[in-house]
């Protein structure tokens, strides 16, 4: 090579090694593993530098804590040394949904092995809101379960018209949100920040690259300053990061902790006023308008007293806010919302839209004298099948719903225990528990249902009266009105004036007219279906034909033969021969 050629190649080496421009930036195959020396080969995006060597950037802003991101091009990595130089790493899952970093399954179970916190990230490559779903689901299932986090690469604008770009990451964040209820980040080059457009309060945190001593000129968490880096145990170079001021690294290390604002200074709250962790589902105690934004600017919406809602997340707009799933944000203060129990299920319970008026017990429980059920606090014993007037809907300190009753008491607002009734006079006019009625006739036509739920579409047969039915249980429709549910699986009235309850020995008694039976005793004849001395008439001899003409259900649940003369007679089986 002669001088002039030497010359000039050297002129292009020094350039190129003063603009920080990798072999990456001039390869055009940009997923080659040749590269291997380099951080990350595959980004082509053109970060902005400063006049400073990386090298000396590198030097200068390597502060403790420690935190790196890798993936393949880092190769293999002696893990006992790096462990000890790293206090967080962050992993490539993916690039797309195509191609899964080979490296990142080794990576993972050796970070955890060296006791490392590690997060995860993807290189967004969807150009379209349902490809983000898609994607979205690729990275959850490859990733290890014990990341602390989940990051979106977003380096370039991949989508296609016409969807936005805004449009494809959301669906992304929305799709991954409904499997994890860990932190979801966003890295974003810093000079495409405004392009993008991205919607920054879908995430837990950002984190911008900037290659020099100035720091990002959008408001960030994490800062990735380098890529020329030097780990203990990873050959060549590593990109490296340093937390915003204010941000701690127990906040990315511990993903229930979500209490920092979406800027790169710290917002204090008292956890003992706001909800600052995801509380999943609410119960609002007061009516309260939703809001389109954040900044609870743009009202759409009320959520009336007692509505039970979902959460997506928690939003920091200087203090905390919940983002509901149905993308409208409340307030996170806990003066007006109350998170549930998550060990229950809520549909297991009755709420404010069930308007409870009244209970019957299905079993023994006791009352209480506040809202906490503890053995101090219990007041009284109350028995099954007991009826009880309902003031309102409350709920325990850790969110389960119960019942106010109206001597200031609570109780159990779970259904299996108490039974809402229409009324507390309801036992009056119904049957209310199976106890009290085990058989009935029927007093005169009437229909069957399929559901207790009366209605012309789940109306069955009619059934007719004076037959006998045997009752499984009582089940109460959603208005409270008690209903009897038959042997057969069909439904009918427990109204008192309908039906007609039968003794519990039923079957020791004529309940159809026999063809022709004989005394095998005396008995005594009635003119009333009462028997008593003042009605009795004659007696029938032994061994005679009984003149019966029908069957009478008598008031006491038994029944009686009416005789051809107008008298009445005893049905039980016990007294005849046939």
């Amino acid at each position: 090579m002669g001088k002039v050629k030497y010359f000039v190649f050297c002129l292009i080496v020094a350039t190129l090694m003063f603009l920080n421009v990798s072999p990456t930036l001039a390869a055009t195959n940009t997923n080659s593993d040749s590269y291997v020396n380099t951080a990350k080969p595959e980004s082509t995006v053109p970060w902005e530098y400063g006049n400073e060597g990386e090298a000396t950037r590198a030097e200068t802003l390597g502060t403790s804590p420690k935190i790196a991101d890798i993936s393949k091009w880092q190769g293999k990595i002696n893990w006992s040394k790096a462990s000890k130089a790293l206090d967080l790493v962050i992993i490539r899952t993916q690039y797309g949904t195509s191609t899964e970093d080979y490296m990142h399954k080794s990576y993972e179970k050796s970070a955890i092995k060296y006791k490392v916190p590690f997060g995860v990230y993807s290189y967004v490559q969807a150009s379209t809101p349902a490809g983000a779903r898609k994607e979205a689901r690729a990275f959850y299932k490859r990733a290890s379960k014990s990341t602390k986090f989940y990051v979106l690469d977003v380096e370039e604008f991949t989508n296609k018209k016409p969807y936005s770009m805004r449009k494809v990451i959301e669906a992304y964040v929305d799709e991954l949100e409904k499997h994890t209820d860990k932190k979801i980040g966003l890295y974003v080059a810093n000079h495409l920040y405004s392009k993008l457009n991205l919607k920054i309060s879908d995430f837990d945190f950002v984190w911008i690259p900037r290659y020099s001593s100035k720091k990002p000129s959008h408001n960030y968490h994490l800062w990735q300053y380098t890529s020329r880096g030097k780990v203990s145990g990873i050959s060549g170079d590593v990109d490296l990061n340093r937390l915003a001021p204010g941000v701690k690294l127990s906040y990315f290390t511990n993903h229930k902790v979500k209490t920092i604002s979406k800027t790169s200074s710290k917002v204090k709250v008292n956890k003992n006023v706001y909800y600052t962790t995801n509380p999943k589902r609410i119960v609002t105690k007061t009516n309260m308008k939703m809001y389109k934004k954040s900044s609870l600017t743009n009202a759409s919406g009320t959520l009336k007293k007692g509505t039970i809602v979902n959460v997506r997340k928690i939003v920091n707009n200087k203090v905390p806010r919940l983002l509901l799933t149905n993308g409208k944000y409340i307030t996170a203060n806990k003066k007006y919302v109350l998170k549930i129990n998550s060990a229950i299920n809520v549909q297991d319970y009755y709420s404010e839209k069930d308007q409870v008026k009244a209970i019957v017990l299905n079993a023994n429980t006791y009352q209480y004298k506040t809202t906490s059920f503890t053995t101090k606090t219990r007041s009284k014993a109350m028995k099954k099948n007991t009826m009880y007037a309902v003031k309102s809907i409350a709920y325990t300190p850790n969110g389960t719903p119960i019942l106010r009753l109206t001597n200031g008491k609570y109780v159990t607002a779970k259904k299996t225990i108490v039974q809402k009734v229409s009324s507390t006079n309801v036992a009056q006019d119904y049957y209310t528990t199976v106890d009290q009625v085990q058989y009935v006739v029927l007093k005169k036509e009437a229909d069957s249902y399929r559901s207790p739920n009366f209605s012309d579409v789940s109306r069955s047969s009619v059934k007719s009266p004076n037959i006998v039915e045997r009752v499984s249980k009582v089940v109460y429709a959603a208005n409270g009105i008690p209903r009897l549910k038959l042997a057969d699986g069909k439904y009918i009235t427990a109204n008192k004036k309908m039906v007609l309850k039968l003794a519990s020995n039923i079957d020791v008694y004529y309940t159809s007219l026999p063809t022709q039976i004989m005394t095998n005793e005396s008995l005594t004849v009635y003119d009333h279906q009462k028997f008593t001395d003042e009605t009795s008439q004659y007696v029938l001899q032994e061994n005679m034909t009984v003149p019966a003409v029908a069957i009478i259900f008598s008031k006491d649940g038994t029944t009686k033969f009416l005789l051809e003369d107008g008298n009445y007679v005893t049905a039980e089986k016990s007294a005849y021969y046939e």
